[in-house]
């Protein structure tokens, strides 16, 4: 995770949008990158996560509004990505580094 935590920012296909703060992500560039064609779920840094009924595991309404809003705006888009470790050593998954 250094390695790429270090380096430039990525190029990434955005593949399916879970919630408002989580995403299925393909790096497609630059083509000398470490992780070509790797996939992986990011995160957006400082954010809540979205909120779902603790029955029935659906979206609240405010969450699923927002699913909606970045499904039209950045599915399937190459948007630029840079992956970074915060001070205490996460990667933003919840799991030490």
């Amino acid at each position: 995770m250094s390695l790429l935590a270090s380096s430039a920012p990525l190029q990434v296909l955005v593949e399916h949008i879970f919630d408002p703060t989580r995403y299925k992500l393909l790096v497609v560039g630059p083509p000398s990158s470490p992780c070509l064609y790797a996939t992986f779920t990011g995160m957006l840094g400082g954010c809540k996560p979205a909120k779902r009924d603790a029955d029935t595991g659906v979206l609240s309404p405010v969450s699923q509004g927002g699913k909606n809003f970045l499904e039209r705006r950045i599915l399937n888009r190459v948007l630029e990505c840079v992956i970074g470790v915060d001070e205490g050593g996460s990667s933003g998954d919840g799991h030490e580094r």
